[in-house]
């Protein structure tokens, strides 16, 4: 009889002084008499089942009463799930911002996308928008940024959510680790479909609290599955990374290449040039080097990074080299199979691919007319020679932004429209 049970300790005043300014609420009262009676009973059996066993008599006895604690059981899940319980005990189910990357140490160019970006994302209102550009351009850093400034966490507060799509997108992982992250059992989807539609169901017990989603790098082909993440949900913001400019968003904003003053700023921090215990290259000489890194922070960074603590004669030969019109990436393995990976949207299909790279022939930055890629292609991969397969390419290198197509007429009164491509600068690195 001395000994404190869980029964004891269950109904004992301080247990529940814990939960008396909830006794008003109905769930409440419902949820801690059901608890009460379905411990006393599992407890007893447990620790005296000799007892028990004499006390409950025959084995119908002992299966109605299991049956009993069963049924208790469902009902306090029904009342729970009812009555958003755990909303009214704890707030906001999230712990914090989910997988959400670390700040980015230094970035440079990004401050107006950035306001342009905010300006989106705290309307009232739920919408999609996209962010896209070439790879390496910036896309998951500013998204990044996006989510750990200030004013976006004043208003999404825990509820802003970084998933990774990557070429393979792992969301039944993705959605289980989120059932973990808020503290629920992790459910095992069969399919990604059931996953999201668990994530649905997730999102649904913070309705009426604003809830960012970030879906990151995401590929060709799972423009499909984005859909799928449009939850009729107020105030809902979706942000979608990608190379691709996919269509069907409220709203797409394009990150360009960085201008060459900040170009020069972003070499320099990773240069450490002010660090560097021999003679520090000229401005002439730093300007010289990134002018050939086309303003892709990705191409800045890597080369940057290979320049850090070499000797001037150093630069002095590679800038003079350059002048010769040999190539930055002959001089840079790393950077050359990072820039290959950029290409990796195009690997489904070896003639789109072939086309790219047929426009290096022509100058940078000058109009190429649709007229003579055409032909061109017409003769070397066997297209129609309509131009309809040409058009598709030529539209689908626009849309990853590779290439920028151009609508012109001769003057104002012709009815009929040329078509001319830009070779993307920020690839042509050279």
């Amino acid at each position: 009889m001395g000994e404190t049970t869980e029964l004891d300790v269950i109904s004992s005043p301080q247990f529940q002084q814990r939960f008396k300014h909830d006794q008003k609420n109905l769930c409440c009262i419902k949820w801690f008499s059901l608890v009460k009676r379905c411990i006393f009973v599992v407890f007893y059996k447990k620790k005296n089942k000799d007892d028990f066993d004499s006390c409950v008599g025959d084995d119908d006895d002992k299966q109605k009463m299991g049956k009993d604690v069963e049924g208790k059981l469902r009902e306090l899940l029904k009342i729970l799930d009812k009555e958003n319980f755990g909303k009214k005990i704890s707030g906001s189910i999230l712990k914090g911002p989910f997988d959400v990357p670390a700040n980015p140490e230094f970035t440079v160019g990004l401050d107006l996308q950035l306001i342009k970006l905010k300006v989106e994302i705290l309307r009232e209102g739920r919408s999609t928008l996209l962010l896209t550009g070439l790879g390496g351009m910036g896309k998951t850093t500013l998204a990044t940024k996006l989510c750990l400034d200030d004013q976006v966490k004043g208003k999404f507060k825990e509820n802003i959510i970084f998933v990774t799509f990557s070429k393979t997108p792992m969301l039944k992982i993705i959605v289980e680790r989120l059932f973990e992250h808020c503290g629920y059992p992790v459910p095992e989807y069969q399919s990604d479909e059931d996953a999201v539609n668990g994530l649905g169901l997730l999102l649904r017990k913070i309705e009426g609290s604003p809830i960012l989603l970030v879906l990151d790098d995401v590929w060709p082909g799972s423009e499909d599955l984005v859909e799928k993440f449009k939850f009729q949900i107020s105030d809902y913001k979706i942000l979608v990374t990608s190379r691709v400019a996919f269509s069907r968003f409220d709203k797409t904003f394009i990150l360009k290449p960085l201008a060459q003053e900040d170009s020069v700023t972003l070499f320099r921090h990773y240069t450490e040039v002010e660090k560097n215990s021999s003679k520090i290259p000229d401005k002439d000489l730093i300007e010289k080097v990134v002018e050939h890194c086309k303003g892709l922070p990705l191409a800045i960074k890597v080369i940057a990074t290979s320049f850090r603590y070499r000797p001037y004669e150093l630069w002095e030969k590679i800038v003079k080299e350059l002048s010769r019109g040999r190539s930055i990436l002959d001089s840079n393995t790393e950077l050359l199979i990072r820039l290959q990976k950029i290409l990796d949207v195009l690997e489904d299909n070896a003639i789109s691919k072939e086309c790219f790279m047929d426009l290096a022939l022509f100058p940078e930055d000058q109009r190429i007319p649709v007229a003579a890629l055409i032909d061109m292609w017409a003769e070397l991969y066997g297209l129609d020679d309509d131009g309809k397969e040409a058009m598709d390419i030529i539209n689908k290198l626009d849309s990853m932004n590779l290439a920028n197509v151009l609508i012109a007429r001769k003057n104002a009164s012709d009815t009929e429209n040329y078509y001319y491509i830009i070779t993307s600068s920020s690839f042509m690195i050279c």
